[in-house]
């Protein structure tokens, strides 16, 4: 922690002042006082801080708490917690402290005091996993804080970091991500470079996890840069080592290399750098030992024994401590000393909510069952990783979603607000002109300033609408592009996974589990066919429009006829995609509400265009009406993917006349 060395300062400055006296009294206060201003650069060597040390804070930490003297007492509190937290990793000994603090902080009147203790309340409570406790503890600081109202406090910017990392890890992305930008805010106002990157290391976490990972590039790019610069190295470190367990899931093979960076990156002055290196070795001596280097992972397993010798675990170290042993014992083809050690994995993370961990327990005890030979509860385990990896995915997308959602609610509201400043200036403007219009009457000015707001009116609704209409079509290509990825992962993934499933019943010789695996596997392949039509990629769209109509045509009472050219060639994947989509909601359309006998489809070339006819002789509707009134979104997509295709798109139709739709599409 920043002030750390300054709060050693600070207690034994005190101590070595009182050690002589049998009685307690003012003179801390005092003391206090006038060592404020001591350079906080002050170095001390850590053998000071010894025993003897220890016990005398505990010891007059209890002492004032009996004077009823709070302030000093939370002082003493704050100086034991986090020595716990980051020297003695002693993580449920801080949290024991700070939660037996609670009930006097009510009398405690020192703004950055109470400050400091959420944060380490929080640190605390999250390294033990206490998440949903941790975020809730983050939040009781900042509503403190915020009702100080002083920005230039550190502990401000710090609780809205803690928040934010607490919040990712409970899948809150919108939550975490303006958690984390009002910290880096603060931590810019108070020209704190470090914990600004903090705060990107942070959200790039935050937006790798959930499959923005140019967005978390970008963030990754500035610590790279600035960290070295203002010798920071372990915020390094800790940004090549999400990189790493990033790569696992992109396959993109730089694992291996942000951990080797990771590992050059030291700051041996940093509270944190025990934390950072026993951290980065686990998942390295992980990496390798999966990679089958397993000298290298042995090595670096031999340096995390040597930290981990004598300290108390907390459970997050002990986990990645744990699956770093785990796989170098399985890359030795200890299987027993794998299972042993995976067997209490679970029971450690049993109560987590960090889905990754379950996700790689059950990966790791399948491939361990598979080779002892045990099938079947390989298999159990496999299916239990699949169900997890199946939901993070999902899970991942929709969190992009929501948190592209955010981003353009915030966007909206930003232009709302913009847009009623710019009113509110209209008003005044047009109060003054009235003044002088009254003064001088002007009659004539009235005319004018009224042709004014009539021609910027039209402009704010001409321009909102394009803003609208930009959305609605970004929104649909968004949709598509999501579509096309979600139906290539159920082909890829899943597809692949049932394909295995049914091949291995097949094995077993279960005829109703293969006839329920084979059953599946048609229903996963309709659905990632509806999807995205894959046949637009094999065969193009002109037999793909073919193939639609006579699909419809065979599960409908409908007679359809098609007239089709050859327009491959004209048109780019994308047009395809929307001629595609128009055509087959036109089809849906007819085959709902037209009551047709009958209908057409023509696709042909005229001129530089190409143009779609699609007719039928069914009870037809009134166009204008249907038109105004409408709130079909169905209706409303037709004619947006057209406009996303610089397409014209007609709908002429009668009550009893039946309906035609025309698109016209400008190829060069």
């Amino acid at each position: 922690m920043k002030n750390f060395l300054w709060y050693i300062l600070v207690l034994l400055s005190f101590l070595n002042s009182s050690a002589q006296q049998a009685n307690l009294n003012d003179s801390f206060a005092l003391k206090l006082s006038e060592t404020r201003n001591v350079d906080e650069h002050f170095v001390m060597s850590e053998e000071k801080f010894g025993v003897f040390h220890l016990d005398s804070i505990k010891k007059y930490s209890r002492v004032y708490i009996n004077l009823e003297r709070y302030d000093e007492a939370l002082v003493y509190t704050n100086v034991l917690s986090n020595f716990y937290i980051y020297k003695t990793l002693q993580h449920k000994e801080a949290f024991k402290t700070l939660n037996n603090f609670e009930k006097h902080l009510a009398n405690v009147t020192i703004p950055s005091e109470i400050g400091k203790y959420y944060v380490a309340y929080s640190e605390a409570a999250g390294y033990l996993e206490q998440l949903q406790n941790a975020v809730l503890l983050s939040k009781q600081g900042i509503t403190y804080l915020e009702k100080v109202k002083d920005s230039s406090l550190y502990e401000y910017g710090y609780l809205y970091l803690k928040s934010a990392e607490n919040l990712s890890k409970l899948n809150k992305i919108s939550e975490s991500a303006e958690h984390f930008e009002k910290a880096s805010a603060l931590f810019i106002h108070q020209k704190d470079t470090l914990f600004y990157l903090w705060s990107q290391n942070g959200l790039a976490t935050l937006f790798g996890r959930n499959g923005l990972n140019d967005q978390a590039k970008k963030a990754r790019q500035v610590i790279y840069e600035q960290g070295p610069k203002i010798g920071e190295e372990q915020v390094v470190a800790m940004a090549h080592l999400q990189a790493g367990v990033e790569a696992v899931f992109l396959d993109d093979h730089e694992e291996l290399y942000h951990y080797r960076e990771a590992l050059k990156f030291k700051n041996e002055k940093s509270d944190i750098q025990e934390i950072v290196s026993v951290l980065v070795l686990s998942y390295a001596s992980e990496a390798y030992a999966r990679a089958n280097k397993k000298d290298t992972a042995k090595v670096y397993l031999s340096r995390l024994n040597k930290i981990m010798e004598g300290k108390s675990f907390n459970s997050q170290l002990k986990t990645n401590y744990d699956f770093a042993k785990a796989y170098i014992a399985l890359s030795e083809n200890r299987l027993q000393d794998a299972e042993r050690i995976g067997l209490e994995l679970v029971k450690h993370i049993q109560n987590s909510k960090d889905a990754g961990l379950s996700l790689k327990i059950n990966s790791l005890l399948s491939i361990i069952y598979e080779r002892k030979g045990n099938n079947a509860k390989a298999l159990e385990y496999y299916k239990v990783y699949s169900k997890v990896n199946d939901s993070i995915k999902t899970a991942s997308t929709r969190n992009r979603f929501a948190y592209v959602q955010t981003q353009f609610e915030t966007a909206k509201k930003d232009l709302e607000i913009e847009t009623q400043k710019q009113n509110i200036e209209l008003l005044d403007s047009e109060n003054k002109v009235k003044s002088q219009w009254i003064i001088f009457g002007g009659l004539g000015l009235l005319g004018a300033f009224c042709l004014v707001v009539i021609i910027r009116s039209r402009n704010f609704a001409k321009k909102e609408k394009q803003q609208q209409e930009q959305y609605s079509q970004e929104l649909i290509e968004a949709g598509e592009a999501e579509r096309t990825r979600v139906a290539r992962e159920l082909h890829d993934s899943v597809g692949q996974k049932l394909m295995l499933l049914t091949r291995q019943t097949k094995t077993f010789g279960d005829t109703p589990m293969l006839t329920l695996a084979n059953t599946t596997l048609e229903e996963l392949r309709s659905i990632s066919r509806g999807l995205h039509p894959s046949i637009l990629n094999r065969l193009g769209l002109t037999s793909a429009i073919t193939s639609l109509v006579n699909e419809t045509d065979a599960n409908t009472d409908i007679f359809f006829t098609n007239d089709i050219e050859n327009i491959d060639h004209k048109i780019s994947e994308d047009q395809a995609l929307h001629i595609y989509r128009i055509i087959q909601e036109a089809l849906g359309n007819i085959v709902k509400h037209s009551k047709s006998p009958s209908a057409s489809v023509k696709v042909f070339n005229k001129d530089k265009t190409i143009v779609v006819l699609i007719k039928d002789n069914g009870i037809g509707f009134s166009t204008a009406n249907k038109l105004l009134t409408s709130n079909s979104l169905g209706m409303k997509t037709l004619f947006e993917r057209a406009k996303i295709i610089k397409g014209i798109l007609t709908i002429n139709s009668e009550p009893q006349k039946g309906t035609t739709i025309s698109l016209t599409i400008p190829v060069k």
